[in-house]
């Protein structure tokens, strides 16, 4: 039961925080609420030197190409599946109870600790 509440409180607090982040984070600089007028044109102004662009909603095939080309991207896919398959086969394995064992399944998985 205390794990449940626990991934209920974390849960909730997650849920909680992704909606005041959508709520109150601008997507484009011109949306920024917080920004003068003033501010908003600079930061306009800033993005376009920068060569990035404010927002587009279009795919470029050209950038998904460049995307899978880069060597960057690849490395952070290795990077996280490397990480992410053990450490779910661990927290797979550490609650099956210990086979054919003269201990109940209660005192089998306390070896697992």
């Amino acid at each position: 039961m205390g794990v449940q509440v626990v991934f209920l409180v974390f849960g909730g607090c997650t849920v909680a925080f992704s909606a005041l982040c959508f709520l109150f984070l601008p997507d484009t600089p011109l949306n920024a609420r917080f920004l003068t007028p003033e501010e908003r044109a600079k930061a306009v102004i800033r993005v376009e030197s920068n060569l990035t662009g404010i927002k587009s909603d279009e795919w470029k095939r050209e950038q998904v190409v460049e995307a899978l080309c880069d060597p960057n991207t690849w490395f952070l896919v290795l990077l996280q599946l490397s990480s992410n398959i053990p450490n779910n086969g661990i927290i797979t394995v550490k609650r099956c109870p210990i086979p054919k064992s003269q201990y109940e399944k209660k005192s089998s998985q306390d070896f697992t600790k």
